[in-house]
């Protein structure tokens, strides 16, 4: 299968689960538009970072949610993050569905799926009553991606579906060090 098959296929079936919602009425990024980060390491470990007892307080190391697009890794473009905030919302508005993208610089030695869950939760993301919030967090010194979900949509969105959009819509761009592009790649359709 192409790459750009995969990209599509994992993109569209991102939307598909995570509410259906026509969201393409903004013209996005281009899949230039990244920011390259270069890198001699793999774009990302499959294996979760050893949580130490150095980590750090988990909950320091949280970016203060200002709103949909948290980017305190500074992995997007200017144009990225409005294109990101405005599809967000109007998926929100369609569904009640809650997506928020970070990026942060460093884990603290967290494990990515401790970090996620533990943000996702200090965040609040997602109504109470349905419990539909969506985390797509990238680590960017870990080189980790993560897309933790509420328990309300794990029937649309379990772990395998998420690990299908990670490999096949964003993880493809990280390889190109196109960090900014990755990550419109995974809640974007194409």
């Amino acid at each position: 299968m192409s790459h750009g098959r995969r990209v599509l296929q994992g993109a569209l079936l991102w939307l598909w689960l995570v509410g259906g919602a026509v969201l393409a009425q903004t013209p996005g990024p281009t899949p230039t538009d990244g920011v390259p980060l270069r890198s001699s390491q793999p774009a990302v470990q499959v294996e979760p970072a050893p949580t130490t007892a150095t980590a750090a307080p988990i909950e320091r190391l949280f970016p203060k949610l200002t709103g949909r697009v948290v980017d305190t890794a500074q992995l997007l473009t200017p144009s990225a993050q409005v294109y990101l905030a405005q599809m967000l919302e109007r998926l929100e508005q369609t569904t009640t569905d809650q997506v928020v993208v970070a990026t942060v610089p460093s884990l603290g030695g967290h494990s990515i799926e401790e970090f996620g869950l533990q943000l996702g939760r200090h965040w609040g993301i997602g109504r109470k009553d349905k419990n539909n919030g969506v985390l797509l967090l990238v680590a960017k010194d870990d080189r980790k991606v993560r897309i933790e979900v509420g328990y309300g949509l794990e029937g649309r969105l379990n772990d395998m579906v998420a690990h299908f959009i990670i490999d096949g819509s964003i993880i493809p761009y990280f390889k190109d060090d196109l960090y900014s592009s990755g990550i419109i790649a995974g809640p974007r359709p194409s």
